[in-house]
């Protein structure tokens, strides 16, 4: 397994994101409720012979019945449908089975902040791994497979003590589709929440789309946590990712002149000087070029 990145991410929607501004945290959530169907729970394959044996053997050990009797169980569960929406449902009525917080190497990606950063209106943060409490230490990288990893039966004859190994082997893999989020997890038998110290947290970087309010609210927690850096990302010119710039507090104010200067009823009675006059002391910020550029479209 490779080695874990000195800073892993996470998208955020708006709310979200002030939330862990006022309060920096990592989730660990129920396999179930993750946002793709095929998540964590295995597929199948028919039991061999060998193996509907040892587990009527087991099943007449601690059930007390009859070997042939619980083979005739294993056999019927076995050759019935797979009931991978039964097992699911099973599992969101039970406590939490295998929990999961997943993070990313990648903090560019247009995909992801657009699903998972409500399309760049939200956030993204960059933890330090070293700097990560005790109990999120057991992070591993998502493999990306063509095939779910398989359990030997149908569903309904896996026994939950049996499901364990195979749900935490399919907790880190994930279908190809998936492969451009390079995802990292860590696992845990509970849903909680983790808080992490301010000092924790690296980098902040605000969605190009971001309310200038959001904007506010991460560069004031930059005052709390000297060493967070905090960005504004960006479409990269060229290249199909975003790419950021970092913000300091003394150019706060330029983030609600910049959301203003894009709505069409502000845009229509701001004059090419203004923009120019507040960006100027910018150096190389790369709103000046942008908000240049669009002025010069709407005066022509």
């Amino acid at each position: 397994m490779p080695d874990v990145p000195k800073i892993l991410y996470k998208y955020l929607k708006p709310c979200d994101a002030e939330v862990f501004l006022s309060r920096p945290q990592l989730r660990f959530t129920n396999f179930v409720n993750l946002d793709d169907i095929l998540e964590v729970l295995p597929g199948e394959r028919s039991l061999t012979q060998h193996e509907i044996s040892k587990m009527a053997a087991e099943d007449s050990k601690e059930t007390g019945q009859s070997v042939e009797k619980c083979r005739r169980r294993v056999v019927a569960h076995a050759n019935g449908p797979w009931c991978g929406r039964a097992l699911r449902d099973a599992f969101r009525k039970s406590p939490p089975e295998l929990c999961i917080s997943c993070l990313t190497e990648l903090w560019e990606s247009d995909g992801m902040w657009a699903i998972y950063a409500d399309f760049h209106k939200g956030m993204v943060f960059g933890v330090n791994t070293d700097a990560l409490p005790s109990q999120t230490k057991n992070w591993g990288n998502v493999k990306y497979l063509k095939n779910r990893p398989v359990l030997p039966t149908q569903g309904a004859a896996y026994k939950r003590t049996r499901l364990r190994p195979a749900l935490l082997k399919a907790a880190f893999s994930k279908s190809r589709d998936w492969k451009y989020q390079k995802e990292w997890r860590a696992t845990s038998d509970a849903e909680k929440i983790v808080v992490l110290d301010h000092s924790a947290v690296a980098e902040i970087i605000v969605g190009y789309e971001a309310a200038p309010k959001l904007i506010r609210q991460a560069l004031a927690f930059k005052a709390v946590s000297a060493t967070t850096r905090i960005y504004q990302a960006f479409p990269h010119p060229q290249k199909y990712v975003m790419t950021r710039a970092e913000i300091q507090a003394e150019t706060a104010f330029l983030a609600t002149v910049w959301q203003q200067s894009r709505s069409p009823l502000r845009s229509q009675n701001m004059a090419s000087h203004e923009i120019g006059v507040l960006i100027k002391p910018i150096r190389d910020f790369p709103w000046r070029r942008i908000a240049a550029r669009e002025n010069q479209d709407l005066a022509g």
